[in-house]
């Protein structure tokens, strides 16, 4: 079985559905109908990857961000691996549990266009998990490039 990763490439013509004042975010979800394909990765500086995942409802422009939305595209059950940008390998997984809920987060984007903006709160998505639970020994991202050519 080869494994697809969630990525850019999975944005499309489906929609999200509105959540409170949200506007709604288009998401091609070409895994549904596809039960193998239950991965997903988070990339990101916490020092707590795996006990939650969780985003901001809106972009820094105040708009819907499509990356942000597929929070609320995991399912129970699904796996999400968590890859730190700070080590840039992946550490520990989890696995979808608990449910979805909106709630306020504290968060700030990262990256070059972003420089200059402190964490402040805003309405969240989050998504419980149960975990995290270390691999064997950590995973650089040449692994799973590897492996998708060879696939």
């Amino acid at each position: 079985m080869a494994l697809r990763w969630h990525t850019l490439a999975s944005w499309g013509p489906d929609v999200l559905p509105c959540r409170g004042n949200v506007v709604p975010v288009a998401i091609n979800r070409w895994w549904l109908g596809e039960p193998d394909q239950r991965f997903w990765m988070e990339a990101s500086q916490r020092t707590d990857a795996g006990v939650d995942l969780h985003a901001p409802q809106l972009g820094k422009e105040g708009k819907p961000y499509w990356g942000y939305s597929l929070v609320m595209e995991v399912e129970d059950g699904d796996v999400v691996f968590h890859y730190s940008t700070v080590r840039k390998q992946i550490e520990p997984w989890s696995v979808a549990t608990g449910g979805k809920w909106e709630d306020e987060t504290v968060w700030a984007a990262r990256g070059s266009a972003s420089r200059g903006l402190r964490p402040h709160r805003q309405p969240g998505f989050f998504r419980g998990l149960h975990g995290p639970f270390a691999l064997g020994e950590p995973l650089s991202l040449d692994e799973p490039r590897r492996s998708s050519r060879l696939a």
